[in-house]
């Protein structure tokens, strides 16, 4: 009778099987990010970001709410009850450094009640931590303008049909995105119904994102698909023209070359027919 053998290639041993009073979990990797997070100041910058009008004696703070979010997100939520998972796991709550978990009704409630100001000054005071900690480029960044398609399945409000690559008539919801192509961050965005043009709005769009972007923020070039450039938007940037040029970019399509070294550049057609 020939021994047996374990899959490791030696002699089969048997497992001692024991049991511990300390907690485990397998979401140890978040460690990494929390330190990173408190490194960068994030836990600060959030308590001068989110609003909080509540008057419960028994609220959780603000910022462990929306760390606590942030755990779910990392942890492959893709859905406000998948926080629930979390609630139990004691390692988790240590890593957070949260007196207690918050539910996915604590969640909704609380996302559920910003309204538009508070967004707004949300979204700036991130801004600005971010820009803060960029890079940036000696000859100035790039802004790329683009769209995409995201279908819908249900009833979302503004998802309309219009043009869909991948699910023909089906309703959709048609985003225009600034994105700086360097640091690959989504610098402003926004969501359209699905039967908009690409270059619908780009005009009050562009405007949009260079107001939130520091005044002393060059950029070099701003690109943009032949879907941005029928006639009338080419021509009609108007007062984005001044602007881009402060900023150390020239956004007409014939401006002469100046150079590789130039911190002017034009606006450049990126291949492609404008639909995503």
């Amino acid at each position: 009778m020939q021994p047996q053998s374990s899959v490791f290639g030696g002699a089969a041993t048997s497992l001692a099987l024991r049991y511990t009073g300390k907690p485990v979990s397998g979401w140890g990797g978040l460690v990494a990010v929390m330190r990173y997070l408190e490194r960068r100041g994030v836990r600060r910058v959030l308590e001068g970001a989110l609003p909080d009008g509540r008057t419960s004696p028994n609220q959780i703070p603000v910022v462990d709410l929306v760390l606590a979010f942030l755990a779910g997100v990392l942890t492959g939520s893709r859905r406000f009850a998948h926080v629930e998972r979390l609630r139990s796991d004691e390692v988790v709550r240590t890593i957070l450094g949260l007196a207690r978990m918050p539910s996915a009704m604590t969640l909704t409630r609380y996302f559920g009640g910003f309204v538009r100001s508070q967004v707004e000054h949300l979204s700036a005071t991130l801004g600005q931590f971010v820009f803060a900690q960029l890079k940036r480029p000696a000859l100035g960044a790039t802004l790329d303008l683009d769209s995409t398609v995201f279908e819908r399945y249900g009833h979302q409000e503004g998802s309309l049909k219009g043009y869909n690559p991948r699910k023909h008539g089906r309703p959709s919801h048609h985003p225009l995105l600034a994105i700086l192509a360097e640091a690959k961050l989504v610098l402003h965005a926004w969501l359209r119904s699905g039967n908009t043009a690409s270059a619908r709005g780009v005009k009050a769009f562009l405007a949009e994102t260079l107001a939130r972007v520091p005044t002393d923020f060059r950029f070099y070039a701003v690109r943009a698909d032949s879907g941005f450039f029928p006639a009338r938007i080419s021509r009609g940037f108007g007062a984005t023209r001044a602007t881009l040029r402060d900023r150390g970019a020239d956004e007409s399509a014939a401006a002469p070359s100046r150079g590789r070294n130039s911190p002017v550049a034009t606006l450049r057609r990126r291949p492609g027919s404008g639909r995503d």
